[in-house]
């Protein structure tokens, strides 16, 4: 019979030892793996949660789903129709013709052309000129109006329509009576002081970027809604 070799029993042990320590790596990579799923898929709902509650614009329509009531009063108010397109729907002031003469002895007259609205009135040359209105700016006690500009600019008209006494004024008669009212003021209606970009933009309408570019001088304001 042939000779069994004596190994050490040191050298049996080692190997037990080996292959439990494999075993029980196993296992425990195993258990690692398993909790460590639910935990990365817990930190990306957190994380997507996050993201999702981030500010951003949702618009009126949003603002119905919890406050109809306030929604339904606040569209018969005046502030809700503070700014719109001009059509013959939104413009209250009498353009079949009207007419107004300020302090200054100026005839302005306000009329249609095409179904669209325009005023003849000093321009930034101190000249009489014709200008197209594009919006309809305020509702009640008085509508004012903005023309649109070079360089994206909206510009104030001074002249206001008085819905109450169905007349039209001038802001300037009124407001800088002490000023000489001329295109080298600042407070002159084609001038900074009264530029909707600017000036109006950020209650007047939603989600406003101005987008002034200072090299062009010009602006490309972006709104959502205007109110």
């Amino acid at each position: 019979m042939a000779k069994q070799p004596n190994y050490p029993a040191i050298q049996y042990s080692n190997i037990f030892f080996l292959k439990i320590s494999q075993s029980t790596y196993l296992r425990i990579s195993l258990i690692v793996i398993i909790f460590s799923m639910p935990l990365y898929l817990i930190k990306r709902a957190l994380s997507q949660q996050e993201e999702s509650c981030e500010p951003h614009f949702v618009g009126k329509e949003t603002c119905v789903e919890c406050h109809y009531n306030e929604y339904v009063q606040w569209q018969q108010s005046p502030h809700a129709k503070a700014m719109a397109v001009a059509t013959d729907s939104t413009v209250r002031g009498d353009f079949d013709n009207g007419e107004l003469i300020t302090a200054d002895g100026i005839h302005h007259r306000f009329y249609k052309k095409d179904d669209e609205f325009y005023v003849r009135t000093l321009g930034s040359g101190d000249t009489l000129e014709n200008f197209k209105i594009a919006y309809a700016f305020g509702y009640e006690p008085l509508q004012q109006y903005l023309i649109p500009f070079p360089g994206g600019r909206l510009q104030c008209l001074p002249l206001a329509w008085n819905t109450e006494d169905s007349v039209w004024f001038s802001l300037a008669d009124d407001l800088y009576f002490n000023e000489k009212m001329n295109s080298h003021n600042w407070l002159y209606w084609t001038n900074q002081a009264q530029n909707w970009n600017s000036m109006c933009a950020d209650c007047h309408s939603t989600d406003v970027h101005k987008n002034y570019d200072v090299e062009s001088d010009s602006y490309s304001t972006f709104y959502e809604e205007i109110m």
